[in-house]
């Protein structure tokens, strides 16, 4: 078997020490700092002097003295127990038996050891071309992240019987290969999600609705779930809001040392699922308050319309919003079509919050409409207003009344009929 080895990535470093967090500002807590620091200049420097057309992901020199003695010894192993199957004893035979086993382990090693150093040759890459870090990344995986970019964590491993590496961690404490990942990097995906299900919350106080904590607390579990770990760290440590009352500072404190390094202490110690539970409460809060505010303004609008903007069911009024959910709720359908437009538009209300457009056929006067596409509620009444789903609000006078194109036809029990033109009028004293 032959390997072509290549030179690269000869800086080294010694056998990193385990490190105590339990201080922000201890001198341990300032000496991995400082090393993350040292390593990111070692690796700047290592692509500044990297000579043109030398790939970086061949092995490097550090590794090619463990990997020709792994390779020397199982060969011999493997002419050994060749010599014993061309001897021409039987298959049945223990020692056979024994010689195949050795054959098949040393192919299983090499195969082993050729993964794995393709692997190390990929994260090494990935390495170099990725070091945004995530403000939630741990400064251990920072500096081991930085080590294998800068090629220093290469003095580190060790090989073991099959084939596979082990390395020193910037902890100190010593893994497989197997189990390495480089850092997460800054993505803003927990904060995307968290703008949709903002503007859900607004959405519902805009239309009247009550705040359903159940609700966004599920959602912001799912967000959870989906995000996983690295990325629910990568969310709570880009809130600075957030940040600022867990550390007990103030605004004016951001970007300061003491400022960074009281969230330094954050991200380096403690129990992270429970400062994620405290986030969630913090971000309940925070949709509650979108909520509330959207929800203020629905009502100011709703108290300034007074009655002659509310809807008159079964004797008794009752907000649109209120009167569209119920009829929603009910399936009911209805429509109306506005002549003025060009071409004549009809909406039909097909229930399930949806609504079905139409436009008059081309060259006719008659009533014959072709449908063009369904669309949702909300956008319905953004086009045409609350009208469009059939209800058509006159100013109450002594004969107050209510039009209804259908779309209210069930929701009091004296609304029955269905068509157009429906009118529940109030009888008159």
């Amino acid at each position: 078997m032959a390997i072509d080895f290549f030179e690269i990535g000869k800086a080294g470093a010694g056998r990193a020490k385990r490190i105590d967090y339990s201080k922000a500002l201890d001198p341990l807590a300032q000496k991995i700092q400082t090393r993350v620091k040292e390593s990111k200049a070692k690796t700047e420097a290592l692509i500044n002097s990297m000579p043109q057309g030398v790939a970086i992901d061949k092995v490097p020199e550090e590794l090619r003295g463990q990997v020709t003695d792994f390779l020397a010894k199982n060969k011999q192993e493997y002419v050994n127990a060749s010599r014993v199957i061309a001897s021409g004893i039987r298959p049945t035979d223990q020692r056979y038996i024994d010689a195949m086993a050795t054959i098949n382990g040393v192919n299983s090693k090499f195969q082993n050891l050729s993964n794995q150093l393709e692997d190390i040759a990929l994260k090494r890459q990935s390495a170099l071309d990725n070091r945004d870090h995530s403000n939630g990344a741990i400064d251990t995986q920072i500096d081991d992240h930085e080590s294998l970019a800068n090629g220093s964590l290469y003095s580190t491993f060790t090989i073991n019987d099959d084939g596979g590496f082990n390395y020193v961690s910037s902890s100190g404490e010593t893994k497989k290969w197997n189990n390495y990942s480089n850092t997460f990097q800054k993505s803003g995906v927990g904060q995307e999600a968290f703008t949709i299900i903002s503007e859900q919350a607004q959405k519902d106080g805009a239309y009247g609705n009550k705040f359903n904590k159940d609700k966004y607390k599920n959602l912001f579990r799912e967000l959870r779930q989906k995000l996983k770990t690295d990325g629910s760290r990568d969310f709570l440590f880009s809130d600075e809001t957030f940040l600022l009352e867990q550390t007990g500072l103030e605004e004016k404190d951001l970007g300061s040392d003491k400022y960074k390094n009281a969230v330094n202490k954050l991200v380096n110690e403690g129990n992270f699922e429970e400062l994620m539970d405290k986030y969630q409460v913090h971000a309940l809060e925070i949709l509650e308050e979108l909520h509330e505010g959207a929800k203020k303004d629905y009502d100011n609008r709703q108290s300034s319309r007074g009655k002659d903007q509310s809807v008159l069911v079964d004797g008794k009024y009752m907000s649109r919003n209120d009167a569209l959910n119920q009829a929603n709720t009910m399936n009911t359908t209805g429509s109306i079509t506005y002549s003025q437009t060009n071409p004549p538009i009809k909406y039909e209300n097909i229930g399930k919050g949806r609504t079905r457009v139409y436009t008059r056929k081309e060259g006719t006067t008659s009533n014959e409409f072709i449908a063009r596409r369904v669309i949702t509620t909300e956008e319905a009444m953004a086009q045409r207003g609350l009208n469009v789903l059939g209800i058509e609000i006159e100013k109450p006078t002594r004969d107050e009344y209510v039009t209804s194109l259908g779309f209210l036809d069930i929701i009091g029990k004296n609304l029955k009929k269905q068509g157009e033109n429906s009118v529940l009028k109030k009888e008159e004293e």
